[in-house]
C-alpha cells in the first residue's frame, strides 16, 4: 500500500483539488472547490495503516525544502525519532526508503 500511495503522490497528486496542497488564503477565499467526502487524496492517504502514515509524516518533515536547504534533515529527524527504540527507528527508514525511491527514483544509467 505504500508504495502505491507513493505512486498516486507523484502521477496524481497535482491534478486533485485538496485543501492539503493549498494556503490558508486560499482556503479562506474558495472554500468551495474543497470537498473531504470526495477527495481522492485523502482517500489515498486513508489507504495507509499507521506505521505507513507515520513513515509518510517524517519524510514529510524532513524533506521540507527550509529543512533540506538549510541541510538540517538529519537533526531534524534524529530529534522526530528521539527516544525511539532502536528496531523502530530502523523500520521506519525501511519506510521512508520506499517513499523516497518512488518520489526521488534514480536517474536511468547511461550507457557506455
Amino acid at each position: 500500500m505504500l508504495r502505491r500511495f507513493c505512486e498516486f503522490w507523484v502521477d496524481q497528486r497535482t491534478t486533485v483539488a485538496c485543501c492539503q496542497m493549498v494556503s490558508q488564503d486560499i482556503l479562506d477565499d474558495e472554500s468551495e472547490h474543497f470537498d473531504c467526502d470526495t477527495c481522492p487524496l485523502l482517500e489515498a492517504q486513508e489507504t495507509l495503516d499507521a506505521d505507513n502514515r507515520e513513515a509518510w509524516h517524517l519524510y514529510s518533515r524532513c524533506r521540507t525544502r527550509l529543512v533540506v536547504e538549510s541541510r538540517l534533515t538529519a537533526e531534524v529527524f534524529r530529534r522526530l525519532v528521539e527516544g525511539w527504540p532502536t528496531r523502530d527507528v530502523l523500520e521506519v527508514v525501511d519506510r521512508m526508503s520506499v517513499i523516497h525511491e518512488v518520489l526521488n527514483p534514480p536517474a536511468p544509467q547511461q550507457e557506455s
